[in-house]
């Protein structure tokens, strides 16, 4: 892909004079932010790159993130375009890096306009009030693994069609024929029965979770 087509696809001029003095010569990543490298084993058509902003992963594509990772404060844009054409198929100019940092990196606060970084230093950001912070890995990828190498079968189309054709009619069943009222009044006044339903939910839902990998790793 040519740098030219990242222009192309936003449907805008390279360009933007108006707001060319906001631009830093030699722009640099603002506090807080970090390189994580590629997303590894993900499930996009194209490889995708994380930037981290205040403990917020960003996804991004190779040439926004070659143009964050050489942003350094030291390197002119000429130089980080040089630098990366060097370094990828793609042919930048210093045209092109301006723009990448204009209406990408700027927008998202990857880099700062030039004199806002003593801004954002001084400024604390607090995290939003229901956001979970309560973060923790229940199972490793050791763990993980050998379970969707087993179910991601179940993606195959000659599985796939039947179940999906099984799940149709189950569903037209309950909720055509058989009714969701007496089986809610059965769970609720049936001694024993609600706890049991909540534990079905609960398997329901690690099911469900191992589906997701499942796909990922198919």
């Amino acid at each position: 892909m040519q740098a030219s087509t990242v222009a192309d696809e936003s449907g805008t001029s390279p360009t933007r004079p108006s707001f060319a003095s906001l631009v830093p010569e030699r722009p640099a990543l603002a506090p807080g932010v970090e390189l994580a490298g590629i997303f590894a084993d993900g499930a996009f058509k194209e490889p995708q790159w994380l930037i981290v902003r205040n403990g917020h992963f960003l996804q991004v594509p190779e040439l926004i993130y070659r143009v964050a990772e050489y942003a350094d404060g030291q390197r002119t844009l000429g130089e980080i375009a040089a630098m990366i054409t060097a370094s990828t198929g793609w042919n930048l100019t210093a045209q092109h890096v301006h723009w990448i940092l204009l209406s990408k990196l700027m927008p998202v606060a990857i880099v700062l306009p030039d004199g806002a970084t003593a801004q954002l230093n001084s400024r604390r950001t607090s995290p939003p009030p229901l956001q979970l912070r309560l973060k923790r890995k229940v199972l490793g990828a050791r763990a993980i693994e050998p379970i969707t190498t087993v179910l991601r079968f179940l993606f195959l189309p000659p599985l796939v069609i039947p179940i999906m054709a099984a799940v149709i009619l189950a569903h037209a069943w309950l909720y055509i024929q058989h009714g969701m009222m007496a089986s809610i009044r059965d769970a609720i006044y049936t001694a024993g029965a609600l706890p049991g339903v909540l534990l079905l939910v609960l398997a329901s839902a690690i099911v469900h979770e191992f589906g997701h990998a499942s796909a990922l790793h198919y």
